[in-house]
């Protein structure tokens, strides 16, 4: 991923950015304030939807300019704590946010001029044109783990697992290409720090990872309790346990309920 000159930003744009993400830091420390706050279960849900919308005028405001990757961090940023927002409240990764996934993708290809017109790419297609673009600018990358974490949470929680894994070595690169071993990928997966300043985020790609690896855990200890007469390293096992089985506990462990 080779590094790309960012032009200048026009000063009017760049004051409007520090006010966007001001806004984000603003919502981010309400969300996260909820969770510490004592009041009756449903006014903290009611505050957690009102912060929410506000997530969700923010991204639509960012997401109405032209993609340009001055803005992309911010804008991936935001998508992010609308997805984890969303989904600690409903305990469910619907397909409304898979749907924001996608746009968030798509945004990052527009910005380099990759998208094709009318493009039909799925979920894998986006994330492999996304992530071998030779272009990739390096500040985009620290959103886009964040962004891959969740697309992870989907993935392991829908037993898309072929699909995990294809994402997994290719965040991973050449380090681990060749290995199929979730559990060896998941533990190499280094996401890359926040420059500072960077907006706040509920959750970072890092955390995310490691709760994906205590749920990987849990996973495997369904799949001994479910079919006990399999050994450990039975080839296959992760495979045979039904999705809803799953995410039912997966979705809380990593999005703990307001």
């Amino acid at each position: 991923m080779s590094s790309q000159v960012i032009p200048a930003l026009p000063k009017t744009f760049s004051s409007s950015l520090d006010l966007w993400r001001e806004k984000n830091d603003q919502l981010v420390r309400q969300a996260k304030q909820l969770t510490r706050d004592s009041r009756p279960s449903l006014r903290r849900q009611q505050s957690a939807q009102d912060t929410l919308e506000g997530l969700r005028e923010l991204l639509l405001t960012l997401q109405g300019l032209p993609a340009a990757v001055p803005a992309l961090p911010l804008e991936l940023t935001v998508l992010c704590n609308c997805i984890i927002l969303r989904a600690s409240l409903v305990q469910a990764f619907t397909e409304d946010l898979t749907q924001d996934l996608q746009r968030g993708l798509e945004r990052v290809l527009e910005a380099q001029h990759h998208l094709e017109p009318k493009s039909q790419q799925g979920l894998k297609e986006l994330w492999h044109s996304v992530l071998s673009a030779s272009s990739l600018p390096p500040e985009l990358l620290p959103a886009l783990h964040c962004l891959a974490s969740l697309q992870a949470v989907f993935w392991m929680s829908t037993d898309h697992l072929e699909d995990l894994t294809l994402l997994l070595q290719t965040l991973n690169g050449s380090q681990t290409q060749s290995s199929e071993d979730l559990l060896l990928l998941l533990k190499s997966w280094s996401p890359p720090a926040e420059e500072s300043p960077a907006p706040l985020i509920l959750q970072d790609a890092e955390s995310l990872r490691d709760v994906l690896l205590t749920a990987f855990a849990c996973r495997q200890g369904l799949a001994i309790q479910i079919m006990p007469s399999f050994s450990k390293g039975s080839s296959g096992l992760m495979l045979s346990i039904p999705p809803w089985r799953f995410s039912v506990f997966l979705i809380p462990i990593m999005f703990p309920a307001l």
